[in-house]
């Protein structure tokens, strides 16, 4: 049985296909990319894998549902990017994953409403970006991760309402959290204490300007010298329940 491939896996252009399985044996892989693929409902074939040392790439599956199949998966040493998958609602298959060392990307999904499938990523070492998924309402996925090593963007997601999964969260290199036209509160960067270059809070329309000016506030407070961009937010009030993600209630 197959255990170790020393290339790439590639799976695209399958117009017929409506699986992808059959790679129950294999343990570790170069890289994986799934792309292209009409037909294909289900990722579910690859339970024993816990390595990819380079990335792997889910991209343009009209018909993908459900990313499943990832279970034992621990590290991504490269890029990690689950994008323009049309039917995509649920990525639930990657439960066991701690660290991609690479950029990680979650883009246009139209019908991803739950980003849930992350909860023992630790550390991802390049971006994260969670951008332009239409329906995504929650992002309650990454319970555990605590360092991001370049910007964490979460941005043009219409529907979205809470950004509570990045509670762990501790660092990243500049934080963008834009043009979310329904998200209500920064609840969920409680954590959050070290920033190196920009934090840009710009065009989330329900979202109290205070709460923006209270997190940049408190990160300033903690030794945050970087270039600050609040714009566009809403007008709403603050106070209370610690509305702004961690401010402590002073100045």
């Amino acid at each position: 049985s197959l255990a170790s491939v020393g290339d790439s896996i590639e799976v695209s252009g399958n117009a017929a296909r409506q699986t992808l399985d059959g790679f129950g044996s294999l343990v570790s892989s170069v890289a994986i990319s799934v792309s292209d693929n009409t037909m294909i409902e289900s990722i579910s074939g690859f339970p024993a894998l816990t390595t990819i040392s380079g990335p792997i790439t889910v991209e343009g599956n009209d018909a993908l549902a459900g990313i499943s199949g990832f279970d034992a998966l621990q590290s991504v040493g490269s890029g990690f990017d689950i994008q323009n998958n049309a039917a995509l609602e649920e990525i639930s298959g990657f439960s066991a994953l701690e660290t991609v060392s690479g950029p990680m990307q979650i883009r246009n999904n139209d019908l991803l409403g739950e980003i849930s499938g992350f909860a023992s990523l630790a550390e991802v070492g390049g971006g994260l970006r969670v951008q332009g998924n239409d329906a995504l309402i929650d992002i309650s996925g990454f319970a555990d991760l605590e360092s991001v090593g370049n910007d964490l963007t979460v941005a043009l997601n219409p529907m979205l309402v809470s950004i509570s999964g990045f509670g762990a969260l501790s660092s990243c290199y500049s934080l963008e959290i834009a043009s979310n036209i329904a998200l209500p509160s920064l609840q969920g960067l409680e954590a959050l204490s070290s920033l190196e270059y920009s934090l840009d809070i710009l065009y989330n329309t329900v979202l109290p300007t205070c709460e923006a000016e209270a997190l940049a506030d408190r990160l300033q407070s903690l030794g945050f010298d970087g270039v600050v961009t609040i714009s566009g937010n809403g007008g709403g009030e603050c106070g209370g329940d610690d509305p702004d993600g961690g401010a402590d209630g002073g100045a």
